[in-house]
């Protein structure tokens, strides 16, 4: 949890709807940007949530009302890396 590897300085985010599949969306487009844990960091709270799996940043903050686990895990990891919780 938290920032996740010392060594993942930029992540990268992919536009996404929140009726994609995480799959469909960690695909490589022309549309990611590079981010910094601080710029994550910063979208943590229930309004605004951005989520880290596998080194890719998602803006959950829409999906999380239809996330089959309920909003709260999603909330949980606001702003921080959830990839080794996905096991």
């Amino acid at each position: 949890m938290g920032k996740g590897n010392e060594n993942s300085t930029l992540l990268k985010s992919t536009e996404t709807s929140t009726t994609q599949s995480l799959s469909q969306a960690k695909s490589t487009s022309p549309n990611e940007t590079l981010y910094s844990w601080e710029e994550v960091e910063q979208h943590s709270s229930k309004q605004d949530c951005w989520v880290v799996i596998n080194d890719c940043i998602f803006n959950l903050t829409n999906f999380k009302r239809s996330h089959p686990g309920g909003a709260q895990i999603i909330d949980h990891f606001a702003g921080q890396d959830a990839t080794v919780n996905l096991i």
